[in-house]
């Protein structure tokens, strides 16, 4: 087995060859493990690129560097430029809407149905999906010999 230095102390102990290639083995005891977790480190913003402290689970220096990184990305999302699926015009708009605006959008419902599709598209009422011939082996059916 490898012997290894401590990180913190120093004191060299044995690691076995798995651990040290999982990147673990680093600390001889917990007590040493414990110490190295309350090492203060200096990390960048990655908004304004201050350095700061890191506490646990902080990302941005100060709130205010968080708020503007969050309402920075959730601004590009209306960036992108789409085509209307009625009128083939383009637009700027929502992450997930294809309409650019209500009379489009009435005009889009006036054509089809709930199901998606036109009134005369609809394949069920066409008949081009036949009805289910094994509609009735879904209900039970009495047993004569058990009486129910």
């Amino acid at each position: 087995m490898p012997v290894v230095p401590c990180e913190i102390c120093g004191t060299e102990f044995y690691v076995r060859p798995a651990r040290k290639e999982a990147g673990r083995g680093k600390y001889c005891s917990r007590k040493c493990a414990g110490k190295a977790l309350r090492i203060k480190r200096s990390v960048s913003c990655p908004w304004c690129g201050r350095h700061y402290v890191k506490r646990a689970n902080q990302i941005y220096c100060s709130r205010s560097c968080a708020a503007l990184a969050n309402h920075a990305a959730n601004n590009r999302h209306g960036t992108d430029e789409k085509r209307c699926i009625v009128c083939d015009s383009k637009f700027t708009h929502g992450v997930s809407s294809n309409i650019c605006s209500n009379a489009c959008l009435v005009k889009h419902r006036e054509t089809t149905s709930s199901s998606g599709y036109t009134l005369f598209e609809d394949p069920w009422a066409t008949g081009a999906i036949p009805p289910d011939k094994f509609a009735h082996d879904m209900f039970r059916q009495p047993d004569p010999v058990l009486g129910f």
